[in-house]
């Protein structure tokens, strides 16, 4: 009786496992080898670039005020101190507006990325699909 049941549950294992079909997908490998994502790609770093160099030119232009004002704070008078010194936080205050809408979480850059790839996920999963429901 012992064996009877031991032979059921094996058969029946089997019976279960034979309809599952598990397959490998590299996504590396087929995002490497489909053209329009290498594209995206170019386009998008293209596009950080020229970001990151508008930021870098904030940057250097912030740099460039506070040693300014620091060499001449104890020249300038009180309300030209005041105003320099609000036209530094201004600057910082547009720098970290610049930073969150051009680089933040839902930022120019995400936006762009996830506007771009959409489509080509969608065809890579498509293709993925249809080579999974041939097998």
């Amino acid at each position: 009786m012992l064996k009877r049941v031991i032979i059921f549950f094996i058969s029946a294992c089997s019976f279960v496992l034979a309809e599952v079909k598990i397959g490998y997908v590299d996504s590396n490998e087929i995002m490497s080898s489909f053209e329009e994502w290498r594209q995206v790609q170019v386009d998008l770093e293209k596009e950080q670039r020229r970001l990151e160099n508008e930021m870098n030119d904030l940057m250097i232009r912030l740099d460039s005020l506070n040693q300014d004002y620091e060499r001449q704070r104890l020249l300038m008078s009180e309300s030209r101190r005041q105003e320099k010194e609000n036209d530094l936080r201004k600057l910082k205050e547009n720098i970290q507006t610049f930073q969150m809408e051009k680089f933040g979480p839902e930022g120019e850059i995400y936006s762009k990325q996830t506007k771009l790839l959409k489509p080509v996920l969608t065809k890579i999963n498509e293709a993925i699909e249809k080579v999974g429901s041939e097998r």
